[in-house]
């Protein structure tokens, strides 16, 4: 059997799980669902709600999960995604391929531990597909072992936040895997709303707190035209493929935001300068 989990442990990230399957069940109403949480919840978007006995409440709750999976070929959604589109093919893919994800919008180029090559990305572990095998589960219990390895110099960043993340452990998994065929999702498959994103065809899965539904919406206003979104810009075209209108939009708002963003700096300087805060 196939299917899409989540994992959400903590009241927020519930009611977000929630929010996105409903999203999802508009375009694949039949598919079944998993979600591994603290609480069961959504019985009636969730075919199944498994219990972590022992959740950490942390990323380690999302990876160790990967472990669980039962799955054939399986999807894996972030609890902060929004599902515009049919992504039934995501399970096609995995037909040819055990592994797919997007590239990671940072990179991973902050970190410098493990000498990994700036040529070998991260990649978003908010949307992956897979193909349950002895592979990928070595791959998902490495990915263990080296995201607990990695909260040790997680932890002396400061804006971690005492919350490390999943990603380069991943990353460093992958780079030593063997044997796993690994395939990188375009970014329709996962718009990253807050790091922006750029895109060609409509956005199937958009990723990101807030306003989500809104930014999906802007995203796809114009499909099948090259475009990047920003946070705060909207979304910049191609303005010989868009109307009149929407150029002229495009433009105010990103007079607006720069005005904006330079008033912040200089109340910023002022209150340096006077020795307030």
């Amino acid at each position: 059997m196939n299917g899409i989990f989540y994992v959400a442990t903590g009241d927020r990230y519930r009611e977000e799980a929630v929010r996105s399957v409903k999203s999802l069940k508009k375009y694949l109403p039949g598919i079944h669902t998993t979600l591994f949480s603290d609480k069961p919840c959504g019985a009636e978007y969730f075919n199944r709600n498994i219990i972590l006995p022992h959740p950490k409440f942390s990323f380690q709750d999302k990876v160790e999960s990967f472990l669980l999976v039962d799955y054939e070929k399986a999807v894996f959604l972030d609890t902060d995604t929004h599902v515009t589109g049919d992504i039934s093919d995501l399970f096609l893919l995995l037909d040819s391929f055990d592994f797919a994800a997007a590239i990671e919008a940072a990179r991973g180029y902050w970190y410098e531990e493990w000498s990994l090559p700036d040529s070998f990305p991260e990649l978003n572990s908010g949307v992956v597909a897979f193909r349950n095998s002895a592979a990928t589960k070595k791959l998902f219990s490495d990915w263990l072992v080296y995201f607990l390895e990695s909260t040790v110099w997680q932890g002396r960043i400061a804006w971690i936040k005492n919350k490390p993340w999943d990603q380069p452990g991943l990353r460093r998994a992958l780079y030593l895997a063997e044997g796993i065929r690994m395939m990188v999702l375009p970014t329709e498959y996962n718009a990253l709303r807050f790091d922006g994103t750029y895109l060609w065809g409509r956005a199937k899965i958009v990723h990101g707190r807030g306003n989500i539904e809104s930014a999906a919406a802007r995203m796809n206003r114009t499909p099948n035209v090259e475009r990047s979104y920003f946070q705060g810009l909207g979304v910049i075209a191609n303005f010989s493929k868009i109307p009149v209108t929407q150029i002229m939009e495009t433009v105010f708002r990103v007079c607006i935001y720069a005005f904006l963003e330079v008033l912040k700096r200089a109340v910023m300087a002022t209150r340096f300068f006077s020795g307030g805060k």
